[in-house]
């Protein structure tokens, strides 16, 4: 499975003078919580999420670490 856009937590170490914006820490959020609930509906539990995994594009990393239910 390929891996789309990158991890947050490289930006932040990039650029770490630059602050995301209250709108877009809520929308990479929404669309995080989205891909959960997802996964969820489609019958996987994520047992691995943490703070590194959500993608600048609200997509969700380590699918290796998805079960199903």
């Amino acid at each position: 499975m390929s891996l789309l856009g990158k991890e947050l937590g490289d930006l932040q170490r990039r650029l770490p003078e630059r602050k995301m914006t209250l709108s877009t820490v809520l929308r990479i959020a929404c669309q995080s919580s989205q891909a959960i609930q997802d996964l969820h509906q489609a019958g996987f539990i994520h047992r691995d999420i943490k703070q590194a995994l959500p993608r600048a594009t609200g997509t969700i990393a380590a699918h290796g670490s998805c079960r199903a239910v």
